[in-house]
């Protein structure tokens, strides 16, 4: 799974803001946040700290600490933006369907891809491999991956005159398929299963024989 080229950007040095100025205060954040993206796309999280990300965009080191007040809310912040892409790109593969099966395919194939093309941004998301973030609330924000999924099972399951169910259970299918998707996309990144068409081809499964049990049971 490699980099995707969004986070491949040369980090320009940031010497000539100032830190008083929002604006300048926002792009120095921004910058921030990029740096750390690079380093963690080229070299691993390991390799992330805040003296390379000040080095990186020639910075002393407390003025990152003027934007973060450690490595875990820093990491903290990247997560809300790699969900925020994440979640982006499943809400085009919804929008993208023609109907709510097709839909699901798309949304966890979405999914699958992000984990391909931004694989250090999925690694601090679900603290996956050598990531070492508390991740507090990365919780939160992996629910409205769970109820964007489950707004499109609620549909399957009423296409299939289960409402009830669409009612009272849509999030928890939603839940336990998340629950599969991301486990073999994690065995991909720790290469216990051998790379990418390999849980394309297993997610592509995974999805089946929920939606058939879903029409079924």
């Amino acid at each position: 799974m490699s980099a995707h080229p969004r986070d491949r950007t040369v980090v320009a040095p940031f010497r000539h803001l100032m830190r008083n100025v929002p604006e300048h205060r926002q792009e120095l954040r921004n910058g921030i946040l990029t740096a750390a993206r690079e380093i963690a796309a080229s070299e691993g999280w390991r390799a992330v700290s805040m003296r390379r990300i000040a080095e990186r965009i020639e910075l002393k080191q407390p003025a990152i600490y003027e934007h973060f007040r450690s490595k875990d809310d820093l990491l903290f912040e990247i997560s809300r933006q790699g969900y925020a892409e994440q979640l982006e790109a499943m809400r085009a593969a919804r929008q993208a369907a023609k109907g709510p099966e097709e839909a699901i395919y798309g949304m966890w194939r979405a999914y699958v891809e992000f984990a391909k093309s931004s694989p250090h941004l999925y690694q601090v998301m679900y603290s996956v491999g050598e990531v070492s973030f508390s991740g507090k609330k990365a919780p939160e924000m992996g629910e409205k991956v769970v109820e964007a999924v489950g707004d499109v099972i609620g549909e399957v399951l009423r296409e299939n005159g289960k409402e009830g169910e669409a009612t009272e259970n849509s999030q928890g299918k939603a839940t336990l398929l998340w629950g599969n998707v991301h486990g073999l996309v994690s065995l991909v990144m720790i290469e216990r299963l051998p790379g990418d068409q390999v849980v394309e081809s297993l997610v592509e499964q995974t999805v089946r024989v929920h939606l058939a049990s879903w029409r079924s049971g």
